[in-house]
């Protein structure tokens, strides 16, 4: 019986410990030979890790010219250009359709053929597609250009120099405001009270507004999603089980509301690109390889019993599950 693929899926950290020692800039044993496995495993088809967008763009952050090349060039290597779509307005618009599909017996988009793909324009879940008065022979080979490792190896390092995140300053300042908003929220600590008020919030802002859209676009009768809506807004229990038919919207909004509870420490502008990330990774990857802090959430909440993912905190940990 041929076993199943298993997606992995690796924080920035822990793409950095393998190629130092991969390169030689480490010299651990134990890594070196796990690489030499990853890249056996990658081979047969028994396991793919995926790069996502934020990865790329944590390593083009990299000042030294040789360090950030090299370490984009392992990551290609070992992903093959295999890519996972981060949390996106998109994915969560294509999640939801698909939970209010389910219930009024519509076929549902299969959503794993958009979050897992190759070539860079995986890195943003869109379906590539060529414009131009081209034969069809023509087409497929650019497609196929564009999924190869070496063409994202040519985009990535065209781009010259280190190439600064034009979203910095903006994140730092998105950071300030959550922080601003967190302070507000959570004035009365973390009382049942404010958990409630918080995921009704959630709920009225991420799914209520999703649910009239759906509506509207075919034609369901609205009595149906009236009173829907209604036990979703009222009920606690009703609207976490909803939540969890949404697997990264709920992975979000675990990962969200966990770090949120830590009062004691200042959100991160960094927090934002793990969360992205990990709310994709850990309802549909088989392993991931996390950031400590939200692998400890993630647990916290059963995420990894839910979806059946298994949920690590160093890249060690793989030898024993591939």
């Amino acid at each position: 019986m041929t076993k199943l693929m298993k997606i992995i899926y690796l924080d920035q950290n822990q793409w950095i410990k393998l190629a130092k020692d991969w390169y030689g800039v480490d010299s651990n044993p134990e890594i070196y030979n796990l690489i030499l496995k990853i890249k056996e495993k990658v081979k047969s088809g028994e396991i793919r890790i995926v790069l996502s967008q934020i990865n790329i763009d944590e390593a083009r952050n990299r000042r030294e010219d040789k360090s950030r090349e090299e370490l984009i060039s392992f990551m290609l290597d070992i992903s093959q250009g295999y890519t996972i779509s981060p949390y996106a307005d998109h994915i969560r618009k294509l999640e939801l359709e698909a939970c209010f599909g389910k219930r009024v017996g519509m076929n549902v988009r299969d959503i794993k053929k958009i979050l897992f793909m190759k070539g860079l324009v995986g890195f943003f879940g869109k379906i590539a597609s060529i414009k131009g008065d081209f034969s069809e022979e023509i087409k497929n080979k650019m497609l196929l250009e564009l999924e190869s490792p070496e063409s994202m190896r040519k985009v990535l390092f065209a781009v010259g120099s280190r190439d600064p995140n034009p979203n910095n300053e903006f994140y730092t300042q998105l950071a300030e405001r959550l922080e601003k908003i967190r302070k507000i929220e959570r004035a009365g600590g973390n009382n049942d009270m404010v958990e409630m008020k918080i995921l009704f919030r959630f709920v009225s802002d991420f799914i209520i507004p999703e649910l009239a859209e759906f509506t509207l676009k075919y034609k369901v009768e609205p009595n149906k999603v009236w009173q829907f809506s209604k036990n979703i807004n009222e009920n606690r229990k009703k609207a976490l089980e909803l939540l969890k038919e949404i697997p990264a919207l709920y992975c979000y909004f675990c990962l969200y509301n966990g770090r949120d509870k830590q009062l004691h420490r200042k959100i991160q502008k960094n927090d934002l690109n793990d969360i992205f990330a990990f709310a994709i990774a850990i309802p549909y990857c088989d392993i991931i390889v996390g950031e400590k802090m939200f692998t400890s959430i993630a647990k916290a909440y059963k995420l990894d019993e839910l979806y059946k993912t298994k949920i690590l905190t160093t890249v060690e940990e793989l030898k024993d599950l591939i």
